[in-house]
């Protein structure tokens, strides 16, 4: 039987339509598969450790400050029930026992916290030393908690805010390293409950959002020398954020000393001329 063009366009039309229909069924059991993925890994890695995390950035704080204290006693410290580091062996533990469920860049900067730690054993130096790479590995495990927490839908304010400070804190630590201010970054170590006044202010509830934006451009332009057509924006955008911090800083009553130590500093570093650059 001879097959005229309205049968063979009907055949073909009646293909497509199956084609696309196993294509949308195939996707739509891939979007499910994927999203029961996010919650194993959600219930089994994520959410078991994210107030630890939290714990353990405010504690590393909290040490910095006391260690400039001429009273700060190493021993005594130790037992102190704000002693980071128990905190953290905790959270390298149930890591390294969950490593499955982590995305690939937590396991890489994983690895590298595992590496500088044997490194600094083996040379018996302070593990605070360590503190670079720590604050990198909590950077990317709550940035991670809160995209996979918002995709599942299970992200309470609460929470979120209890999240916002420890991660504005580990961003605008490596913006400020990233635009070789290095002695704010060490400053800023010092300085998570004015970090936190800050974030929850209903004035500066973008700040977040804008450390994030602004620190993954000046990390991408210092990455990728092919745009160096970007680096005098790039290093502006954050040079005008930082300032709206110290700005932010000096609003709180108790905090214009420190408002003033952070606006001096600014100033000293920027009169270097190394400072103008960013660091690759």
């Amino acid at each position: 039987m001879a097959i005229t063009w309205t049968t063979g366009i009907t055949i073909i039309g009646s293909c497509g339509a199956a084609v696309l229909g196993q294509m949308a069924a195939n996707l739509f059991t891939n979007k499910r598969e994927n999203k029961k993925y996010d919650k194993e890994c959600f219930q089994n890695f994520y959410s078991p450790l994210v107030f630890k995390v939290i714990e353990y950035v405010y504690n590393e704080s909290f040490k910095t400050s006391e260690m400039e204290n001429e009273s700060f006693n190493e021993i005594d410290f130790e037992k102190s029930l704000l002693n980071p580091e128990p905190i953290f062996e905790e959270i390298i533990k149930y890591m390294g026992d969950n490593l499955k469920y982590a995305n690939p860049e937590l396991i890489m900067i994983y690895e590298e916290v595992k590496a500088m730690a044997s490194l600094i054993q083996r040379d018996k130096e302070d593990p605070s030393s360590n503190v670079e790479y720590r604050l990198s590995l909590c950077r990317e495990f709550l940035l991670e908690y809160i995209k996979l927490s918002d995709g599942l839908n299970v992200l309470s304010s609460t929470v979120k805010d209890r999240v916002k400070v420890p991660l504005f804190f580990t961003e605008f630590y490596f913006l400020l390293n990233h635009c070789n201010l290095q002695r704010l970054a060490e400053r800023s170590l010092h300085d998570i409950v004015l970090f936190e006044l800050i974030i929850l202010h209903k004035d500066h509830k973008d700040f977040l959002d804008r450390v994030i934006a602004i620190e993954k451009e000046i990390t991408f332009v210092t990455k990728n020398r092919a745009y160096q057509n970007r680096y005098e924006d790039a290093f502006t955008d954050a040079l005008h954020f930082i300032n709206e911090v110290i700005a932010a800083i000096s609003s709180i009553p108790v905090a214009e000393e420190v408002a003033i130590y952070w606006r001096g500093m600014l100033e000293k570093e920027l009169e270097n001329k190394n400072s103008l650059k960013i660091s690759g």
